[in-house]
């Protein structure tokens, strides 16, 4: 399933004058190779049930962030895993993304949107990876407004969980 996937949304620059660079100027993205993983917990927690048959996947959150990000070609620097309510910490500064160009969401509703439109305004890119199916009575949904706020978005399979095994070790402390 995961050699298969589809990544949707992906930028398609033709203009071969802007090499190294972007239209606004900046850098080559390339130089910036590190992300912050966003984990909303209930939903992959939810999904893993979903794609275990009945069952929860067990598998490290950590590796699964590392896999994921090596996936997009980037360094994890930082993973934050949560569930409601939200995050209530300090606000982040924008010197917090001098070093951050892109981020890694992994979510399905429509909570991260303002967030996503800000982190845009400071060049900040988002890939969201989500799980959906098609149709009426289907049990996953991804909200529209997130799949359009984001710069590409690729669907998590059973393979992205289940290759972040649990270290034996891990499970007898």
């Amino acid at each position: 399933m995961g050699k298969n996937r589809k990544t949707y949304k992906e930028a398609i620059d033709n203009n071969i004058n802007m090499n190294p660079g972007n239209p606004k100027g900046l850098p080559d993205e390339s130089l910036f190779q590190n992300t912050i993983v966003f984990i909303d917990e209930a939903f992959l927690s939810k999904l893993s049930k979903f794609l275990g048959e009945g069952k929860y996947i067990k598998f490290d959150r950590s590796v699964f962030a590392r896999n994921i990000a090596k996936k997009q070609k980037l360094n994890c620097e930082h993973i934050f895993l949560y569930i409601a309510p939200p995050f209530q910490d300090s606000i982040p500064s924008n010197e917090q993304f001098t070093k951050i160009k892109k981020i890694i969401l992994i979510s399905s509703d429509s909570d991260f949107v303002p967030v996503i439109k800000n982190l845009e305004d400071n060049e900040v890119k988002t890939i969201l990876y989500t799980y959906y199916e098609r149709g009426r009575s289907a049990e996953f949904s991804t909200s529209n407004e997130l799949i359009k706020s984001v710069n590409k978005y690729i669907l998590l399979d059973k393979e992205d969980l289940t290759s972040a095994n649990i270290l034996k070790e891990n499970i007898s402390k």
